[in-house]
């Protein structure tokens, strides 16, 4: 408790450095913001164990690292030759392209877009267009955490998307965050604002990577307004250093009869934690949410969601999915809430998790909150190996053990990997899903277990 007091006092000392250098090169409004922020730091501070949300996730591991903010793009000349294999190749569509959370122009490129769009810098919309981002920057966020103050407090930089009602932007866009480690532990804190006004339509890729090993913090924010019909496609994928921390919320909030998929895939990283809020705001609203987590070594992934029914007829479904081999570690907890008036809501809610060595451990805690009558609700939750009548089966068909494993491995994972609907991501994702893949086979013991049991309120 002690260090993780100290790592809070290293941001506020951090912070008023930040401030006084951003003093006239920012709208009151920004300023005002970062200072409720950082008050929110300085009253709350750090996850603790204690805390109900954080119970399967420790992040003393980031006490007494001191992190500092990133003020310049250095090591973006040796980039090109590195992305195109990094990325997803040649890009047809807009490729926004930031360098440790920093927008990089002569590395990103524009797409023609529908007239009245606006997707780019968010620092550039910031002062050119201060109008269009304010009312959604100043919103407050909900279940706010220290690291989501972090970046509130600290980005610089960062994507914006603005669609016009009845917009059809047909080509993807990819937002690329790649973080060039340095010599001193250093911290990007990307903010994206995606705004879908009624009936428009648009594909997102969202990637963060690095082209090096090394420790540093990515503490993201992506908040997401979908009006009444609009559509949204958003993948995220992370492939983080192996010594990198990664704290990522999302906050999508979904208009009537909108529809919101998101597919979210972490392979890399050694303390990672993704949030995911989406409020069914607006009646006959439909929220899909999929992950797939893979981890080795020491990895610790958890993904934490929140799904708030607070309209009627709204549909959600979640299917998350973790590989976990080594001495690994995946989290899933996942509450689906149906507010009074959310009549006839349909919900599901799946967690699957398969274990590769006997010292790999899962921990799944699904949960329903349900206020209202005339719903269909459900959750599940499975952990277990490799079967064995299975790799028993191809063996006697002439496949090697080693190959064996990996091909059940990547058939567990295939359904979210399918789901892409974008093929240039899909054929990529699925090369580094299989680059993942254990290399060698292990012989399985009693693998560690922890499932807590669902929690299903009903008021």
């Amino acid at each position: 408790m002690l260090a993780l007091e100290r790592d809070k006092e290293h941001y506020l000392s951090e912070f008023e450095q930040f401030a006084q250098a951003r003093v006239g090169k920012e709208p009151g409004w920004l300023q005002q913001l970062r200072k409720g922020a950082i008050a929110t730091l300085a009253e709350h501070g750090f996850p603790a164990a204690t805390w109900e949300d954080w119970k399967y996730t420790s992040v003393t591991a980031l006490a007494d690292i001191p992190f500092k903010p990133v003020v310049n793009r250095s090591g973006a000349e040796r980039l090109p030759s590195q992305l195109k294999y990094a990325g997803f190749g040649a890009w047809e569509g807009t490729q926004l392209v930031f360098i440790n959370g920093h927008f990089a122009s002569e590395l990103s490129s524009l797409a023609k877009l529908p007239a009245g769009s606006l997707v780019g810098s968010l620092d550039h919309a910031i002062a050119e267009a201060p109008h269009l981002v304010e009312p959604y920057l100043s919103m407050p966020l909900q279940a706010e955490h220290a690291f989501m103050a972090i970046n509130s407090a600290f980005f610089s930089d960062g994507a914006v998307i603005m669609l016009p009602h009845h917009t059809n932007i047909s080509l993807p866009v990819h937002l690329l965050f790649v973080t060039v480690p340095g010599s001193e532990p250093i911290m990007s804190c990307p903010r994206i604002l995606i705004v879908c006004q009624s009936g428009s339509q648009v594909q997102v890729v969202e990637s963060y990577l690095a082209l090096a090993s090394g420790r540093y913090l990515t503490a993201g924010v992506t908040q997401i307004v979908l009006e009444e019909r609009a559509q949204l496609e958003y993948y995220t994928d992370q492939r983080e250093s192996p010594e990198a921390f990664h704290m990522n919320s999302l906050q999508a909030k979904l208009g009537s009869n909108s529809r919101f998929t998101a597919t979210s895939l972490a392979l890399g990283g050694k303390l990672v934690r993704s949030n995911a809020l989406a409020v069914l705001a607006g009646e006959g609203a439909i929220c899909t949410l999929d992950g797939l987590y893979v981890g080795r070594d020491h990895q610790h992934i958890d993904y934490h969601t929140i799904v708030d029914h607070d309209q009627p007829q709204g549909t959600s479904r979640q299917l998350y999915k973790g590989i976990l081999d080594d001495a690994a570690r995946g989290v899933f907890s996942g509450r689906v809430i149906v507010r009074p008036d959310a009549r006839k809501s349909n919900s599901q809610q799946i967690s699957r998790n398969l274990l590769l060595s006997r010292n790999a451990e899962a921990d799944t805690r699904p949960q329903l909150e349900i206020c209202a009558d005339d719903v269909k609700c459900n959750h599940g939750a499975t952990i277990g190996q490799l079967d064995e009548d299975a790799l028993f089966y191809l063996q006697s068909r002439g496949i090697g053990l080693l190959q064996a494993r990996r091909l059940l491995t990547y058939a567990f994972a295939g359904d979210i990997i399918e789901s892409i609907k974008i093929a240039a991501v899909r054929e990529r994702l699925a090369q580094f899903l299989l680059e993942r893949l254990p290399c060698g086979p292990e012989q399985l013991g009693d693998a560690k277990i922890t499932t807590a049991r669902g929690d299903n309120e009903i008021i």
